[in-house]
């Protein structure tokens, strides 16, 4: 018996269940292996073109072959890449906060850390990671402990939070063991504990992320309390800003589906190899002193070196502004005071290493950044504090007196002595303020 279209039913019901797989495989590899989503429409308008050359040449055995090269690769290629998840997939992650980080499925443009996870490896900087160059690492035993809603916390608060940090990956403590990252040396600097909140991103994503942790009453801001809002000069003004309502971002089950589906192909390790290759890797400079390559992130050393007018003609410069005003009057209605300090860069604390030829003396000179930043929180009425030349002093004490470093070579993030210096500086501006 022959359909219609010159066909025996067997021939067609194979053909039709050849061509069902060959659709699932281009449909489903980039989830199940991680391709990247660019290469997901060429696989859906090869699957197209060749439904049709079928229904055009009428050619069953042909479109029979390339329905199961297709699927076959698909299929292939999903088991190598589970086979690599399970072997590999850690290699190519160089510190606990890699293995941690994730997209928050709740609500979009927001990620987090894992919940409840206790990791020990080890681990070198990001900026040693972006050369590849084995010489170029520090490596260390980095523990990371999260708390129940993904931040990097020994405990969680079941009162409203007298001291509670925001900020980025300064006080994640990125590259930093534990015990020494910032919130925890400022709850021993401050004898009371400190709670953070803090995860990769810009002034817009930590307000965002506050009022997420407020709206879902996972946070209380307590009366006559303090918020340390830690913000960095490298990189502050270079993400997006967007709509500053919370509930606009909020996502139902299907959305949170779709972000889980991400952090699935995200942690392929052949996505991670070929966003790698596709993504040029940033300029880092290398400098030499005590025998040890020092490096620095030379965008970060131009971001420092921005004037007050380029700053605050930079098109995300009024954005910033109505962040810091929304978040000056969320921490009003509530009675927590605000506090903005700024981190430096690298290349400002230590222009001496970036630039030899330089004597080895603290930059007098004062970011763009750290002067729109400051008239604006005096506009706002909020207590600004630059650490800089705190830190700036305290690298050449240190390095003239002991030879240790703030920052650790290898990376764009300070060290545990770097976070001590720094929480003696915020405690300081706390107890004074408190005196006052």
């Amino acid at each position: 018996m022959v359909a219609s279209n010159g066909m025996k039913p067997s021939t067609q019901k194979n053909v039709g269940t050849l061509l069902g797989v060959w659709l699932a495989g281009c449909l489903l590899m980039p989830v199940l292996m991680g391709v990247d989503l660019a290469l997901t429409a060429p696989l859906i308008l090869a699957a197209v073109a060749g439904g049709i050359r079928f229904w055009l040449t009428r050619d069953p055995t042909r479109l029979r072959r390339i329905a199961l090269v297709l699927s076959g690769a698909a299929l292939s290629l999903a088991v190598a890449d589970g086979f690599l998840r399970l072997t590999y997939s850690h290699r190519l992650k160089y510190r606990p906060f890699d293995e941690a980080f994730t997209r928050f499925p709740a609500y979009s443009h927001q990620c987090r850390l894992m919940p409840s996870v206790k990791i020990s490896r080890n681990a070198y900087g990001d900026l040693a990671a972006m050369t590849g160059v084995e010489e170029n690492r520090v490596n260390r035993t980095v523990i990371l402990n999260t708390d129940a809603f993904g931040f990097r916390n020994d405990w969680t608060p079941v009162d409203p939070v007298d001291i509670l940090m925001l900020g980025d990956s300064f006080c994640i403590g990125v590259g930093t063991t534990q015990a020494d990252i910032l919130p925890n040396q400022l709850s021993a600097a401050l004898n009371k504990p400190v709670y953070s909140i803090a995860q990769p991103g810009n002034p817009w994503a930590e307000l965002m992320m506050l009022k997420a942790e407020v709206r879902g009453n996972h946070i209380r801001l307590k009366e006559g309390g303090h918020l340390i809002w830690v913000l960095f000069e490298g990189n502050d003004l270079e993400e997006s800003f967007r709509d500053m309502d919370i509930n606009s971002f909020a996502n139902g089950p299907l959305e949170q589906m779709r972000r889980r589906l991400q952090n699935f192909r995200a942690d392929s390790p052949i996505y991670q190899t070929l966003r790698r290759l596709r993504k040029p890797a940033p300029t880092v400079l290398t400098r030499r002193i005590d025998g040890t390559n020092f490096l620095f992130l030379e965008k970060y050393c131009e971001a420092s070196q921005r004037t007050i007018d380029e700053v605050q003609n930079h098109e995300n410069f009024v954005h910033l502004k109505r962040t810091v005003a929304e978040m000056k009057r969320l921490c009003s209605d509530s009675g927590t005071q605000l506090h903005v300090f700024l981190i430096p860069t690298k290349g400002r604390v230590y222009p001496w290493i970036l630039n030899p030829e330089k004597p080895r003396q603290p930059d007098a000179r004062v970011s763009g950044f750290s002067d729109a930043m400051m008239l604006l929180c005096q506009e706002l009425k909020i207590e600004f504090q630059d650490v800089n030349a705190y830190l700036s002093d305290r690298a050449i004490d240190l390095y003239e007196t002991e030879h240790k470093f703030l920052w650790w070579p290898d990376d764009t993030h300070w060290n545990a002595l770097g976070q001590f210096e720094a929480a003696r500086f915020i405690a300081s501006r706390i107890h004074s303020l408190q005196d006052e």
